[in-house]
């Protein structure tokens, strides 16, 4: 008489393979291929490398500052329209300079230095226009005045002060409000102090070679940025300047505006940023690193599917006896085949899940690291739709995978051989 089968219900065999016979084991083993899917997850974001999307991600992660250079003319006014169009507060710099119509000479020179830490001559190197929040964005705190400027209006720096008041021009900054002094710009120009900034880095040093006295300027006063420029209104910089060398936007880190700026300078090659010229070095090496991070991520998933082959295969001698006993009821090979491919499939749902929620988690992190590394700041992580979602199908692919060779070379046994293997 043929011996019967009796097909396990789907319920039964749910509950079967999800008894954990050993829950530390079993812990472990999740926590293991997590982290391991995850770091693979990671890997494969990487060698996902996209410049386009690793553009936008920079800009959301480290843009606090971005920066507008171009190869032909750039105005005043096309950065103004720039800035209501990315709904950023923008400024501009260009190297303008500009120097009291009065100046020192003889003696004067080294007793108002040494006295009062300024320049010889006052000079500035460029003029600088600053849209309000922008100057709030930077950070750009006044000593004394106002921070919105209209027609010949000027905000000095504190060392610029510092010369004015050498001069006997007033006794401290609060008195050189409302002042108009005579600046030459080529021709003398007269211009009304509304304001003046902190700038504590802009001071000259003394430096003694062969028994001499000499001066020398920091670098806080000299370079791109805004420090020791004479910030003027967009009146008066159009019409001195004429041409911006610089351009800034404040970053607001979000998405939106981040695939504006983006877009834009993608259409327009004459245009580049200090925030993106990391990305453009970084083409010679992205191919190299990329498919060294593939490789870590194919050698951690290979790790992953031993981890979950081991817990299988010890699951299994956990389980036998009520294999034994199931096989001998009348349970069919497929049985035994649904109950570890229900435990596998749930471990690997378990670890995918946890993996995909730490890999998302890590991206801001890994980015910081690696740009850490590379001294740089350059988003090679992003987010791929695709790529985190293909973590969590991976990884429940994997774990089948790995425990169909166990569950099958079980399944393939004979009840009584069973029954045998686990009395022993």
């Amino acid at each position: 008489m043929a011996e019967r089968k009796h097909k396990l219900h789907f319920s039964k065999a749910l509950r079967m393979g999800l008894s954990i016979k050993n829950p530390v084991r079993f812990c472990l083993t999740v926590l293991l291929t997590t982290v391991a899917f995850a770091m693979t997850g990671l890997a494969l974001l990487a060698a996902c490398y996209d410049e386009s999307e690793a553009m936008l991600h920079t800009y959301v992660q480290f843009c606090d500052s971005l920066s507008l250079y171009s190869k032909s003319n750039m105005t005043y006014d096309s950065v103004k329209e720039l800035s209501a169009e990315w709904g950023l507060p923008c400024g501009v710099i260009a190297a303008q300079s500009a120097y009291p119509a009065e100046s020192l000479e003889g003696n004067d020179v080294y007793q108002y230095v040494t006295k009062y830490h300024v320049h010889a001559t006052a000079q500035i190197e460029k003029i600088a226009c600053y849209d309000e929040a922008f100057m709030d964005a930077e950070g750009i705190k006044l000593l004394a005045g106002k921070k919105t400027l209209s027609g010949n209006e000027v905000i000095v720096s504190e060392c610029f002060a510092h010369f004015l008041l050498a001069f006997d021009y007033a006794e401290n900054a609060e008195g050189l409000i409302g002042m108009e002094i005579p600046l030459h710009f080529g021709e003398d120009e007269m211009v009304t102090l509304a304001g003046v900034y902190r700038n504590d880095d802009c001071y000259y040093a003394q430096q003694y070679a062969g028994g001499e006295m000499t001066f020398i300027t920091t670098d806080a006063c000299r370079g791109e940025t805004y420090t020791g420029a004479l910030f003027v209104s967009g009146d008066l910089f159009s019409r001195l300047a004429g041409q911006v060398d610089v351009g800034y936007f404040a970053g607001d880190h979000d998405p939106a505006t981040g695939e504006k700026v983006r877009d834009y300078f993608q259409a327009h090659s004459e245009c580049r940023s200090e925030l993106f010229m990391p990305l453009v070095e970084f083409r010679k090496t992205s191919g190299k690193i990329t498919g060294a991070f593939g490789a870590v991520g194919g050698a951690l998933a290979a790790f992953s599917a031993l981890m979950i082959f081991q817990f299988i295969n010890i699951s299994i001698d956990g389980k036998r006896q009520m294999i034994g006993i199931l096989r001998a009821l009348g349970g069919r090979s497929t049985d035994v085949v649904k109950i570890f491919l229900i435990e596998s499939g749930f471990l690997g749902l378990l670890s995918g899940a946890l993996a995909l929620s730490l890999a998302a988690g890590l991206v801001p992190f890994c980015n910081e690291l690696i740009s850490s590394a590379f001294g740089m700041n350059i988003a090679i992580l992003s987010y791929h739709p695709l790529v985190l979602i293909g973590i969590l199908v991976m990884s429940v692919a994997v774990s089948l995978l790995s425990a169909l060779f166990p569950v099958l070379r079980e399944a393939r046994k004979r009840p009584v051989d069973v029954i045998k293997f686990a009395e022993e």
